[in-house]
């Protein structure tokens, strides 16, 4: 049963869309992750019967992408869309408080693309300097840090 799976890459496009501020199609995709998640049936079954557009939420193109994901495991969909931001998106979310849009703006300010980075530039007092951020924000993310770090170094 791969739904967890289909769910996890399409909240994972959806996360990434979310950077590039695209936020109708974002809802989309976690619409459609949200149906398949919720899905009693195996969703290969649903796909075997030809009814996955038949779930709320799913269309042509986001049927393709639960088919590739069934055939191949991955997503190359999602794969582009990681190299447009070159940061450890994975990792970084492990960070309580950090959302997609917030890791854009440090990537983009700060030029964070890992949890050391994000650390060396919270400790030098930088985040706090950034629009929308401020000390009370840096001390959390400090806080949060140690918690995230196990949770990678256990993956």
């Amino acid at each position: 049963m791969k739904n967890q799976l289909v769910a996890s890459i399409l909240n994972q496009v959806a996360d990434l869309m979310e950077m590039e501020s695209v936020d109708f199609r974002t809802k989309a995709y976690r619409r459609a992750a949200h149906t398949v998640e919720i899905q009693s049936e195996a969703i290969e079954e649903i796909r075997e019967h030809g009814k996955l557009q038949d779930l709320p939420g799913i269309g042509d193109k986001i049927a393709g992408k639960i088919e590739e994901i069934i055939d191949t495991g991955s997503l190359k969909y999602l794969e582009n869309l990681k190299q447009e931001f070159p940061v450890n998106y994975d990792e970084l979310m492990t960070v309580e408080g950090l959302g997609p849009k917030g890791i854009k703006q440090l990537y983009q300010e700060l030029g964070i693309k890992s949890l050391d980075d994000l650390e060396k530039q919270a400790k030098n007092h930088h985040i706090r300097r950034l629009k929308g951020m401020g000390d009370k924000t840096e001390r959390k993310i400090l806080i949060n840090l140690g918690f995230a770090k196990k949770v990678v170094e256990e993956v």
